[in-house]
C-alpha cells in the first residue's frame, strides 16, 4: 500500500460508533457514547440537570466529557477520591451529588460536573453497601423526599425507622426508604434524618422510578435457586404502595421462599418477566419516543442482556401492563445492562453496561424521526397536611376513582395524628374497608386501625375480614374467631374464604419456622 494512503487512513476522523451488538426496534438507532477505556465495569449511572452523564464503578465516580460535540465521550473527570466500593446508587441535584457507597447514603456538596469534589461527604443514612443485595438506587420523589431502594441484605431494621408515621414499622427483607428533605434541629443540635420505610418484602430490587402519577415502581429478582421446582417465582415488575409487602422473607424468616401473590397481605405484581437479573429501571416521561412509550417503563435485565418495555394502563387502584423486549444483545461482545436513564433534554435512553468485572460502556438509544421533544409533567404530590385538605379528602375517599381513593387514604394515614376524627370523617372512610379493590381495603384499614373499636360491630363479611387482617398481630384470638366464622358461612365467596384461611395462618403464628430456614420446606412450616 502506498505510504501516503496509510497516512490518510491513520489520520482520518473516526465516525461515532454504532452499536452492532444490540438490536432495537425499527425507527430507533443505538450508538456507543463511551467504551470500556473511560467507563469500565459500570455499576450505576445518572444524568444531571445539565445533561451530563455520570457513571460509577469499583472505586470511581466520574462525569463523561464530549469535547468536540460528536456525541461520543472523549474523556472523563473523576469526581471523588478514595472510594472503596463500587457505588450502586448515584443522583446529581443542583450542587449536591448523592452516592451510595462505603457504608451508606452520602451527600457531597460543591458538585458542578467540572471539577473534583473537595469537601468530605455528609452521611445521611448508614447501611450496608458493598454487596450485590445491599443498598442500591437513590432518587428524589415528586413529594420532595429522597427515596432509597435497599436489597434484602442492606441491614434495614426497625431501628432504621425514625418516624412514628412510617408505613412499615418492622421491615422484612428488601425495602424502599424515604428520607426527609431537611434535617431538623433541637437546642442547636442537628438531629438525624427522618427515615421511613415505605414498603418491604423485596428480594433484590436494584432500581426504581416514578410514573406520571408520581407513584414508584420497581423490578425485583426471581428466586433463581429454585428454578425447576414447583415454588419457583419469576422476576416481577411491581407498583410500590405505602405499607405494601411484596412477599420475600429473607433474611429474617427464610432463604428461598416468597409469599404467593394471592395472599391478601401481599401486593401482586403488575406483570411477571420470567428468568433474569433485574437492574436498571426508567420511566419514560418524555415526548421524544413515540406515543406508545410515553408513561411506560424500561427495565434492564443483566443476565440475558435485554431491555424490556412495559406500558402502563390504569386498573382499579393500580396498573397493568404486558412486557415486551425493546432491545437485546446480539453477537458475543458482552452487553450486560446495569442502569437506565432518560436524558432530561433530548429524551434519548442511555444504557450503561458492566458488573462483575465485565466490559463497561454507555449506549444511547434514540428515535430516528422524532424531534428532541420535551419532558412530560409528573403529578404534584405532597406528604404535608393542611386543614384545608380534610374537606377535600371527605370527597376524595368516596370517589368513583379507585386510585384517588387509595392515594387519599394513604395521605390520611400520614396525617392521622393531626386530623380531627369526627364521625363524619370516620363514616366517609369506613365503606372503603369493603371496597372491591384489595389495595383500597388495606389503605382504609391502615387509616382506621387505631379507631376500629368506636366504629361499631355491624359489618359485612369483607369489612370483618379486613379488620381481622389489620388487627391480627395485636389481637390474634379475635381475628381467628372472625376467620373461622367466615369459613363456616355458606354465603362466603371463594375469595373471602381464601382471605380467611390466610388470617388463620397469621393468627397461629404465620408460616416459616425460623428453624427451617435454608431448607426446601421452609415455606410449608408453621
Amino acid at each position: 500500500m502506498h505510504p501516503a494512503l496509510l497516512f490518510v487512513l491513520a489520520t482520518a476522523p473516526i465516525a461515532p460508533p454504532s452499536a452492532p451488538d444490540i438490536s432495537v426496534p425499527a425507527g430507533f438507532t443505538a450508538s456507543v457514547v463511551a467504551d470500556n477505556t473511560i467507563a469500565p465495569d459500570i455499576s450505576t449511572m445518572t444524568i444531571d440537570d445539565a445533561g451530563r452523564v455520570l457513571v460509577a464503578g469499583r472505586g470511581y465516580v466520574r462525569v463523561l466529557v464530549d469535547d468536540n460535540g460528536d456525541g461520543v465521550a472523549d474523556r472523563a473527570i473523576d469526581l471523588i477520591d478514595g472510594l472503596k466500593d463500587g457505588p450502586m446508587g448515584l443522583f446529581a441535584e443542583g450542587d449536591s451529588l448523592y452516592v451510595v457507597a462505603d457504608g451508606g447514603l452520602k451527600r457531597y456538596r460543591g458538585y458542578n460536573g467540572k471539577v473534583k469534589l473537595k469537601r468530605p461527604p455528609e452521611v445521611l443514612v448508614k447501611l450496608k453497601t458493598a454487596g450485590e443485595h445491599d443498598t442500591h438506587a437513590v432518587r428524589r420523589g415528586p413529594d420532595g423526599w429522597l427515596y432509597l431502594l435497599c436489597g434484602n441484605q442492606a441491614g434495614v431494621t426497625k431501628q432504621t425507622v425514625t418516624s412514628p408515621r412510617s408505613p412499615v414499622k418492622e421491615p422484612i427483607a428488601g425495602t424502599l426508604l424515604r428520607i426527609s428533605p431537611h434535617r431538623s434541629s433541637f437546642w442547636g443540635m442537628t438531629l438525624p434524618q427522618v427515615v421511613e420505610v415505605v414498603a418491604d418484602g423485596f428480594r433484590n430490587a436494584y432500581s426504581f422510578d416514578f410514573n406520571l402519577d408520581g407513584e414508584p415502581f420497581t423490578y425485583d429478582s426471581d428466586n433463581e435457586r429454585c428454578v425447576g421446582l414447583p415454588w419457583y417465582e419469576a422476576c416481577r415488575f411491581y407498583h410500590i404502595v405505602p405499607g405494601g409487602n411484596y412477599g420475600w422473607r429473607s433474611p429474617q424468616f427464610g432463604q428461598f421462599w416468597r409469599k404467593p401473590t394471592y395472599f391478601v397481605d401481599c401486593v401482586p405484581p403488575v406483570c411477571n418477566l420470567g428468568r433474569g437479573s433485574p437492574t436498571g429501571v426508567a420511566a419514560y416521561l418524555h415526548s421524544h419516543f413515540p406515543e406508545k412509550y410515553r408513561g411506560g417503563f424500561f427495565l434492564a435485565d443483566w443476565t440475558f442482556g435485554r431491555i424490556h418495555f412495559v406500558p402502563l394502563t390504569p386498573k382499579e387502584s393500580t396498573y397493568e401492563g404486558k412486557p415486551e423486549v425493546f432491545a437485546e444483545a446480539i453477537g458475543t461482545s458482552g452487553f450486560a445492562p446495569t442502569a437506565l436513564a432518560v436524558h432530561p433534554k433530548t429524551g434519548e435512553l442511555f444504557v450503561s453496561i458492566g458488573g462483575r468485572g465485565t466490559r463497561g460502556g454507555v449506549y444511547r438509544i434514540a428515535h430516528e424521526k422524532n424531534s428532541a421533544g420535551k419532558p412530560l409533567p409528573i403529578a404534584n404530590r405532597s406528604l404535608e397536611w393542611t386543614a384545608a385538605d380534610e374537606k377535600r379528602w371527605l370527597a376524595d375517599c368516596t370517589s368513583d376513582d379507585a386510585r384517588l381513593r387509595r392515594t387519599t387514604l394513604e395521605l390520611m394515614t400520614c396525617a392521622r395524628e393531626k386530623l380531627n376524627w369526627s364521625s363524619k370523617l370516620k363514616e366517609a372512610v369506613k365503606p372503603n374497608l369493603s371496597h372491591p379493590d384489595p389495595l383500597v381495603r388495606m389503605a382504609a384499614a391502615r387509616t382506621l386501625k387505631p379507631l376500629v373499636v368506636p366504629l361499631g360491630n355491624s359489618f359485612d363479611t369483607q369489612t370483618e375480614l379486613t379488620i381481622a387482617l389489620i388487627q391480627v398481630t395485636d389481637n390474634p384470638d379475635e381475628s381467628l374467631k372472625t376467620a373461622i366464622k367466615v369459613l363456616r358461612e355458606k354465603s362466603a365467596t371463594d375469595g373471602e374464604k381464601l382471605q380467611a384461611v390466610r388470617i388463620v395462618q397469621l393468627a397461629l403464628g404465620d408460616l416459616t419456622d425460623p428453624q427451617a430456614r435454608g431448607t426446601v420446606f421452609e415455606g410449608y412450616t408453621l
